[in-house]
């Protein structure tokens, strides 16, 4: 899990971008959590990626966001596929 977190570190700027843009449309949202579950592959790629709960009930901003994940590469290993569920992410209006 400590590398899953650190890829996720390491895209914080990014998914924040995703949030803050989210905001300026919509000045009401603010702070809410989205879990998510997918598929780290062996190549450090993620699959299979969906939203499992969302406070913010708000397609477009959870759409946005499952598609920079999507870009998250962790490192590549020589393991089967492995399925990470419940993933929280959390932001907090500012």
């Amino acid at each position: 899990m400590a590398e899953i977190q650190a890829a996720f570190d390491d895209n914080a700027k990014a998914l924040i971008s995703v949030y803050n843009r989210a905001r300026r449309m919509n000045q009401e949202a603010g702070a809410g959590k989205i879990v998510f579950d997918f598929t780290i592959e062996p190549d450090g790629s993620l699959s299979s990626l969906t939203i499992v709960s969302s406070t913010f009930h708000d397609p477009d901003f959870e759409g946005k966001l499952a598609e920079r994940i999507g870009q998250i590469k962790l490192p590549t290993r020589n393991v089967p596929s492995f399925i990470c569920r419940n993933y929280p992410i959390e932001f907090h209006a500012m």
